[in-house]
Protein backbone atom coordinates (compact mmCIF):
# COMPACT_ATOMS: atom_id res chain seq x y z
CA UNK A 1 0.00 0.00 0.00
CA UNK A 2 3.09 2.38 0.63
CA UNK A 3 4.10 1.87 -2.86
CA UNK A 4 1.30 2.40 -4.44
CA UNK A 5 1.98 5.46 -6.17
CA UNK A 6 5.00 4.15 -7.50
CA UNK A 7 3.50 1.28 -9.28
CA UNK A 8 1.81 1.20 -13.04
CA UNK A 9 -0.84 -1.19 -13.81
CA UNK A 10 -0.87 -2.21 -17.20
CA UNK A 11 -3.57 -4.33 -18.49
CA UNK A 12 -3.91 -5.97 -14.80
CA UNK A 13 -0.15 -6.35 -14.55
CA UNK A 14 1.45 -4.10 -11.86
CA UNK A 15 5.00 -2.35 -12.65
CA UNK A 16 7.36 -0.25 -11.68
CA UNK A 17 6.01 3.64 -12.35
CA UNK A 18 10.27 4.54 -12.57
CA UNK A 19 12.53 2.88 -13.69
CA UNK A 20 14.74 3.75 -10.80
CA UNK A 21 12.96 1.85 -8.11
CA UNK A 22 12.86 -1.04 -11.02
CA UNK A 23 16.79 -0.62 -10.54
CA UNK A 24 16.83 -1.00 -7.17
CA UNK A 25 14.34 -4.09 -6.98
CA UNK A 26 16.66 -5.90 -8.86
CA UNK A 27 19.68 -4.76 -7.23
CA UNK A 28 18.78 -6.09 -4.05
CA UNK A 29 16.64 -8.99 -5.40
CA UNK A 30 18.67 -10.24 -8.38
CA UNK A 31 21.65 -8.87 -8.47
CA UNK A 32 23.64 -11.60 -10.46
CA UNK A 33 23.44 -13.38 -13.60
CA UNK A 34 22.90 -16.53 -11.87
CA UNK A 35 20.28 -15.19 -9.89
CA UNK A 36 18.32 -13.78 -13.16
CA UNK A 37 18.62 -16.60 -15.20
CA UNK A 38 16.97 -19.19 -12.19
CA UNK A 39 14.19 -16.45 -11.69
CA UNK A 40 13.70 -16.38 -15.76
CA UNK A 41 13.76 -20.41 -15.76
CA UNK A 42 11.71 -20.68 -13.44
CA UNK A 43 9.27 -18.42 -14.76
CA UNK A 44 9.46 -20.36 -18.25
CA UNK A 45 8.83 -23.69 -16.05
CA UNK A 46 5.27 -22.21 -15.39
CA UNK A 47 4.25 -21.01 -18.45
CA UNK A 48 5.02 -24.73 -20.13
CA UNK A 49 2.90 -25.99 -17.55
CA UNK A 50 -0.25 -24.18 -18.81
CA UNK A 51 -1.95 -24.07 -22.08
CA UNK A 52 0.08 -22.63 -24.60
CA UNK A 53 -2.80 -21.68 -26.90
CA UNK A 54 -3.50 -18.24 -24.05
CA UNK A 55 -2.34 -15.33 -25.08
CA UNK A 56 -0.33 -14.73 -21.72
CA UNK A 57 1.88 -17.76 -22.45
CA UNK A 58 2.55 -16.07 -26.22
CA UNK A 59 4.09 -13.32 -24.98
CA UNK A 60 5.90 -14.28 -21.80
CA UNK A 61 7.04 -18.18 -22.87
CA UNK A 62 9.92 -17.37 -24.91
CA UNK A 63 10.34 -13.69 -23.52
CA UNK A 64 11.57 -15.68 -20.41
CA UNK A 65 13.29 -18.37 -22.03
CA UNK A 66 15.54 -16.10 -24.29
CA UNK A 67 16.03 -14.10 -21.15
CA UNK A 68 17.13 -17.39 -19.40
CA UNK A 69 19.62 -18.58 -22.08
CA UNK A 70 17.78 -21.78 -22.89
CA UNK A 71 18.14 -21.63 -26.48
CA UNK A 72 17.54 -24.97 -26.89
CA UNK A 73 13.66 -25.09 -24.72
CA UNK A 74 13.23 -22.41 -27.41
CA UNK A 75 14.00 -23.47 -30.20
CA UNK A 76 12.01 -26.33 -29.72
CA UNK A 77 8.98 -24.23 -28.81
CA UNK A 78 9.18 -22.21 -31.84
CA UNK A 79 9.55 -25.40 -34.14
CA UNK A 80 6.11 -26.23 -32.98
CA UNK A 81 4.28 -25.11 -35.85
CA UNK A 82 1.16 -24.76 -33.54
CA UNK A 83 3.07 -22.11 -31.57
CA UNK A 84 4.65 -20.59 -34.88
CA UNK A 85 1.32 -19.49 -35.79
CA UNK A 86 0.29 -18.31 -32.51
CA UNK A 87 3.20 -16.42 -32.29
CA UNK A 88 3.20 -14.69 -35.36
CA UNK A 89 -0.72 -14.03 -35.65
CA UNK A 90 0.26 -12.42 -32.14
CA UNK A 91 3.69 -10.65 -33.23
CA UNK A 92 5.80 -11.65 -36.04
CA UNK A 93 8.88 -9.13 -34.79
CA UNK A 94 9.12 -11.29 -31.79
CA UNK A 95 9.63 -14.31 -33.52
CA UNK A 96 11.91 -12.38 -36.02
CA UNK A 97 14.20 -11.38 -32.78
CA UNK A 98 14.02 -14.79 -30.82
CA UNK A 99 15.40 -16.31 -33.94
CA UNK A 100 18.05 -14.17 -33.92
CA UNK A 101 19.03 -14.46 -30.45
CA UNK A 102 18.82 -18.20 -31.03
CA UNK A 103 21.13 -18.55 -34.10
CA UNK A 104 23.52 -15.72 -32.52
CA UNK A 105 24.00 -17.72 -29.55
CA UNK A 106 23.86 -21.35 -30.70
CA UNK A 107 23.77 -23.80 -33.56
CA UNK A 108 20.13 -23.98 -33.82
CA UNK A 109 18.85 -22.55 -37.06
CA UNK A 110 15.14 -21.94 -38.13
CA UNK A 111 15.64 -23.85 -41.42
CA UNK A 112 15.79 -26.79 -39.34
CA UNK A 113 13.36 -25.72 -37.22
CA UNK A 114 10.14 -25.59 -39.96
CA UNK A 115 12.01 -28.51 -42.24
CA UNK A 116 9.09 -30.76 -41.86
CA UNK A 117 6.86 -27.82 -43.36
CA UNK A 118 8.84 -27.58 -46.33
CA UNK A 119 8.64 -31.58 -46.79
CA UNK A 120 5.25 -31.92 -46.20
CA UNK A 121 3.45 -28.64 -47.17
CA UNK A 122 0.13 -30.53 -47.23
CA UNK A 123 -0.43 -30.81 -43.97
CA UNK A 124 -0.54 -27.44 -42.75
CA UNK A 125 -3.19 -24.49 -43.53
CA UNK A 126 -2.08 -22.60 -47.17
CA UNK A 127 -2.10 -19.53 -44.71
CA UNK A 128 0.80 -20.98 -42.56
CA UNK A 129 2.52 -21.71 -45.68
CA UNK A 130 2.54 -17.71 -46.89
CA UNK A 131 3.21 -17.12 -43.11
CA UNK A 132 6.52 -18.67 -43.15
CA UNK A 133 7.30 -17.81 -46.91
CA UNK A 134 6.96 -14.28 -45.91
CA UNK A 135 9.08 -15.33 -42.45
CA UNK A 136 11.67 -16.90 -44.53
CA UNK A 137 11.49 -13.79 -47.38
CA UNK A 138 11.52 -10.88 -44.71
CA UNK A 139 15.21 -12.57 -42.82
CA UNK A 140 17.17 -13.19 -46.11
CA UNK A 141 15.90 -17.05 -46.68
CA UNK A 142 14.63 -16.41 -49.93
CA UNK A 143 15.03 -20.25 -51.53
CA UNK A 144 13.57 -21.37 -48.45
CA UNK A 145 10.29 -19.12 -49.09
CA UNK A 146 10.37 -19.70 -52.39
CA UNK A 147 10.25 -23.31 -51.91
CA UNK A 148 7.18 -22.81 -49.94
CA UNK A 149 5.57 -20.94 -52.21
CA UNK A 150 6.07 -22.91 -55.07
CA UNK A 151 4.55 -25.51 -52.66
CA UNK A 152 1.54 -23.90 -52.18
CA UNK A 153 0.99 -23.25 -55.76
CA UNK A 154 1.00 -26.95 -56.49
CA UNK A 155 -1.69 -27.26 -53.91
CA UNK A 156 -3.68 -24.89 -55.25
CA UNK A 157 -4.01 -25.52 -58.69
CA UNK A 158 -4.46 -29.42 -57.81
CA UNK A 159 -7.38 -27.70 -55.68
CA UNK A 160 -8.42 -25.33 -57.74
CA UNK A 161 -8.26 -22.46 -55.45
CA UNK A 162 -7.68 -19.71 -57.39
CA UNK A 163 -7.77 -16.68 -54.50
CA UNK A 164 -4.73 -18.36 -53.06
CA UNK A 165 -3.17 -19.10 -56.14
CA UNK A 166 -2.90 -15.87 -56.85
CA UNK A 167 -1.58 -14.92 -53.56
CA UNK A 168 1.29 -17.31 -54.30
CA UNK A 169 2.06 -16.47 -57.82
CA UNK A 170 2.72 -12.50 -56.61
CA UNK A 171 4.94 -13.69 -53.46
CA UNK A 172 7.07 -15.78 -55.79
CA UNK A 173 7.23 -12.59 -58.04
CA UNK A 174 8.44 -10.37 -54.79
CA UNK A 175 11.21 -12.90 -54.50
CA UNK A 176 11.85 -13.17 -58.28
CA UNK A 177 12.16 -9.34 -57.78
CA UNK A 178 14.67 -9.44 -54.78
CA UNK A 179 16.66 -11.48 -57.37
CA UNK A 180 16.61 -8.67 -60.01
CA UNK A 181 14.77 -11.19 -61.71
CA UNK A 182 12.33 -8.81 -62.56
CA UNK A 183 10.87 -10.52 -66.39
CA UNK A 184 9.99 -13.37 -64.87
CA UNK A 185 8.34 -11.76 -61.71
CA UNK A 186 6.28 -9.47 -64.49
CA UNK A 187 4.96 -12.76 -65.88
CA UNK A 188 3.80 -13.83 -62.87
CA UNK A 189 2.26 -10.68 -61.68
CA UNK A 190 0.22 -10.93 -64.85
CA UNK A 191 -0.13 -14.63 -64.31
CA UNK A 192 -2.31 -13.10 -60.73
CA UNK A 193 -4.12 -10.61 -62.73
CA UNK A 194 -5.51 -12.71 -65.01
CA UNK A 195 -6.56 -14.90 -62.08
CA UNK A 196 -8.33 -12.41 -60.63
CA UNK A 197 -10.30 -11.05 -63.51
Amino acid sequence: LNLESSLLSRNGFIGFFHDFLRQAVEKRYLATRKEQTQVHTRLADYFMRISKNQLRIVEELPWQLEKAEQWERLYYLLADISFFQLLYQHNRYDLMTYWTSIETNSNFRRIDAYSQVSKNPERVPLWVLDALGIFYKETGNLDEGMKLYKAKERICRSSNDLRELSRSLNNQANILTDWGRHNEAIQLHKDSEFICR
